[in-house]
Order: C-alpha cells, then sequence, then structure tokens
C-alpha cells in the first residue's frame, strides 16, 4: 500500500510517501543438528576459504606492486 501525504486532512499532511506492505509473512524454522552441521560444512566452509582466498589476492596484488615500485626506481 502507498501511503502519502494528503493537503485537504491535516491529521496526515506531514507524513512522507512510503510503500507499506499490507501482509506480512515470518516463518521461522528449527533445525535438528544434523542439518545444521550440513549447512556449516556447506556454506560457512566456503566462505572461510573464500575469505583466505580473498586476502591472499590482495597480499599478492600488494606484493607485485612493491616489486614493479622497486624496478621502476631502480631502472631510473
Amino acid at each position: 500500500m502507498f501511503i502519502r501525504a494528503i493537503e485537504d486532512i491535516t491529521s496526515i499532511e506531514n507524513v512522507t510517501n512510503a510503500l507499506v506492505p499490507i501482509f506480512w509473512l515470518e516463518e521461522s524454522m528449527t533445525l535438528d543438528d544434523e542439518y545444521i552441521n550440513i549447512i556449516k560444512k556447506t556454506l560457512l566452509n566456503n566462505l572461510k576459504i573464500l575469505e583466505i582466498i580473498k586476502w591472499s589476492l590482495i597480499g599478492v596484488g600488494g606484493v607485485v606492486t612493491v616489486v614493479s615500485l622497486l624496478l621502476f626506481v631502480n631502472k631510473n
């Protein structure tokens, strides 16, 4: 539902434009330890590996930058 101010109605003339849901569902569930372990193994381990790869690539980029600067300075 889209809410907006109406000038003729004084009680809502200061309302800002907004989009508000008419119907809201909140779904949740509880998982057994078996399923929690599966999720941890598949998702969280991959995230840890990606974090290691990210920092490794940043480190390699830093080393390449420093080596390039040293070669450039020594050449001149």
